[in-house]
């Protein structure tokens, strides 16, 4: 350590030089903090510095900054500093603090703290363009690490990617430095070929200041950047792993691809809408559309081009498995006034005009693209792989002349229809078959009833299995029985359903029917049904194999055969809308009640749809409500363990007896887990389509 030196931040004249001495509670006229032991002091002038302070360099080069190196230790009070703003953590600079590295030609700042941070650089063995990079840390090296066990990374991001650690990683062994990057990433060749920027090679760089040219993400320290003249393309680590689908757009000479986190696309301009997100629609009030697609965008990597995901070339036609035809993509239907008060028939919402829509040519059928995501991005996938694909993609006011044929078909359509609507069929309905349908079980309701409030009493007690108070119940339950199955399984046999009976919504009476006929049996068989409904009882009768189930009683009129098809497709289509681990008991019978009335006003065979809810389904429903109670009941005996010592001993006591119970449950609760395990993410009647 100097004894005597001159500083160049105080360089008045040969007098005034520091020297190594004691300082107690003085601000360091360096850096603004006070002095508590050893420090320099100016004896000619009386200003004082840190030991640290005095040693600073006054010029260092830094990898962050290649271009206009090296940076400068500049006093930013006393300069014309337009920035107080760090270029390496973006954090503002204190009022204490006075002195920063700097460049002065592209005023850049830089805390001193900041600038001394070792950081990650790019070495190579040999010089050939196919060797791989090797990382060190300036003067530390960097050890490799199998999995995340280094506690002091826990709050850092991959000097890479910018993500959190996750598997093996290169960790820098200095106990100040937080810089660690992952083996992936750490295994990047120098330079890339990438398809988004064929033309030249990228490569791999130190720089923060650039976007990445596909996700519009600033702020990654390593990217791979074209190095030829005046091109500026730049791409993330993370954008250059995965691969993004391209396709191809008539109105544009390049290529797209379909970037699915792009930063800032609210105000990226559209070019087939003309506008950003931002200036349609308020940040208060998004549309659903908007909300699940906004940051997706079909962008050009060549040019300045963006299509929003709602307006780009998507599939112009689409299948959707609980449809049983092909749905077209048409553009926005704002003017027409039939569809002002239209509802996708998926997520059953209001559709929105402003949008671009799915919808069945056939029969009328609807959907948000939105809802069709997933059915859209698998072709999407597909192309790429599959050659002999061809389908078509349209974007945004290509396919008027398709839409507006669409419509005349139509309007035709309509117009052969004579209006005749569901309504129409009930109100043909003779008195009789009226009161059947308000009253299917005729002079058995009472008894129905007192049978239902019998086995209801019986299956209560295990309503409220997840409560602490009902533990012994749980534990009853885990063990439960067949003859207690068969108690759930009554439950839902004589339940009456609510008052009026059989009925259909009005959403159904409006609409107009179409002709549903069984081909397979020479077209003998047919019956009205609303147009929303009629795929998915087409679809019953193509795929159930059981067609004379649905002709009913000798005797029964076409009108109440059209109903009772109805009536039977409004439960299929609620069926077809829930998954196994949604149903509840008040599904199960509901349903079976309309099941059983149909069959018993019409004659049509539905024993084995309705065996199927008392037993698969019950089987299922009792395994998800026994996974459920388990959890509320650990979840709430945690939460008591907390309590007074006699409380905390005994809510210890029954988790241990949790534990040992929940291993030893009944075969046949065992079999109802089986059958909810077997049946979890799939809908009511996924087995029948």
């Amino acid at each position: 350590m100097a004894e005597k030196l001159y500083h160049f931040s105080h360089q008045l004249d040969e007098s005034h030089y520091f020297s190594l001495t004691l300082v107690f509670d003085i601000p360091c006229s360096f850096c603004g903090l006070s002095i508590g032991g050893i420090g320099y002091a100016c004896g000619g002038c009386w200003t004082f510095m840190h030991e640290s302070c005095a040693e600073l360099p006054q010029h260092i080069d830094h990898s962050l900054h290649p271009l206009h190196q090296p940076l400068t230790l500049l006093n930013i009070r006393s300069s014309n500093a337009t920035t107080t703003t760090c270029y390496y953590c973006d954090e503002t600079f204190q009022s204490h603090e006075r002195w920063a590295y700097a460049c002065n030609q592209c005023s850049l700042y830089m805390h001193i703290t900041c600038a001394l941070i070792p950081l990650p650089t790019i070495r190579f063995k040999g010089h050939q363009e196919s060797d791989v990079a090797q990382y060190v840390c300036h003067e530390h090296q960097m050890s490799f690490v199998a999995d995340d066990d280094d506690g002091r990374k826990g709050q850092a991001n991959c000097f890479a990617c910018q993500s959190q650690w996750s598997g093996p990683a290169y960790s820098c062994t200095s106990a100040t430095c937080q810089n660690f990057i992952h083996k992936s990433c750490a295994e990047w060749p120098q330079k890339i070929q990438h398809p988004f920027h064929s033309h030249h090679l990228l490569t791999l760089q130190l720089s923060k200041s650039p976007s990445c040219r596909c996700c519009c993400k600033k702020g990654y320290w390593l990217i791979f950047r074209c190095e030829e003249n005046g091109c500026n393309f730049s791409l993330c680590i993370e954008c250059a792993s995965d691969r993004k689908n391209m396709v191809h757009y008539r109105s544009h000479e390049h290529s797209l691809f379909l970037v699915e986190n792009v930063k800032a696309s609210w105000d990226i301009q559209c070019d087939a809408c003309q506008k950003p997100y931002k200036k349609r629609f308020n940040h208060n009030f998004i549309p659903d559309e908007v909300g699940h697609t906004k940051s997706s965008l079909f962008r050009c990597m060549e040019c300045d081009f963006n299509l929003h995901f709602l307006c780009g070339p998507l599939p112009s036609v689409v299948t959707y498995d609980c449809h049983v035809h092909c749905l077209t993509l048409v553009d926005n239907y704002a003017n027409e006034d039939d569809f002002d008060e239209s509802y996708c028939d998926i997520c059953e919402e209001k559709m929105n005009t402003h949008f671009r829509i799915y919808c069945c040519e056939v029969c009328k059928y609807l959907a948000h693209i939105r809802c069709l995501k997933y059915e859209i991005m698998k072709i999407l996938n597909k192309k790429d792989t599959d050659t002999s694909n061809d389908v078509q993609f349209w974007a945004l006011k290509e396919d008027l002349m398709k839409f507006f044929k669409f419509r005349v078909e139509v309007c035709i359509s309509h117009i052969a229809s004579l209006t005749r609507t569901s309504r129409n069929i009930m109100d043909a309905l003779s008195q009789q078959e009226k009161e059947t349908l308000i009253h299917p079980f005729a002079n058995y309701t009472s008894v129905f009833k007192s049978r239902h409030d019998y086995y209801r009493k019986l299956n209560s007690e295990f309503d409220e299995l997840g409560s602490i108070d009902h533990f012994d119940r749980l534990m009853q339950f885990l063990q439960i029985k067949d003859y207690t199955i068969e108690n759930f399984s009554d439950e839902i046999w004589w339940y009456t359903g609510e008052e009026g009976g059989l009925k259909v919504k009005e959403n159904y009476l409006r609409q107009e029917v179409v002709e549903v006929s069984d081909d397979i049996n020479g077209g003998n068989y047919k019956v009205m049904i609303p147009e929303t409904l009629a795929p998915i009882f087409k679809t019953l009768l193509l795929k159930c194999g059981h067609h004379d189930d649905l002709r009913g009683r000798s005797g029964l009129t076409d009108g109440m055969r059209s109903v009772g098809s109805t009536l039977l497709s409004i439960v299929i289509d609620k069926m077809c809308r829930t998954k196994v681990e949604d149903v509840t008991m008040d599904h199960l019978k509901q349903w079976h009640f309309y099941l059983l009335g149909i069959q018993r006003i019409t004659g049509f065979n539905l024993e084995r749809y309705m065996y199927f809810l008392r037993r698969n389904l019950v089987h299922a429903y009792l395994g998800f409500k026994a996974i459920r109670s388990e959890k509320e009941m650990r979840e709430n005996l945690d939460l008591r363990i907390a309590g007074p010592e006699d409380e905390l001993q005994r809510r210890k006591k029954n988790r241990e007896e949790l534990e040992t119970m929940a291993s030893q449950k009944s075969s046949e609760m065992k079999d109802c887990l089986n059958k909810a395990s077997a049946l979890k993410g799939k809908t009511v009647v996924d087995k029948w389509f």
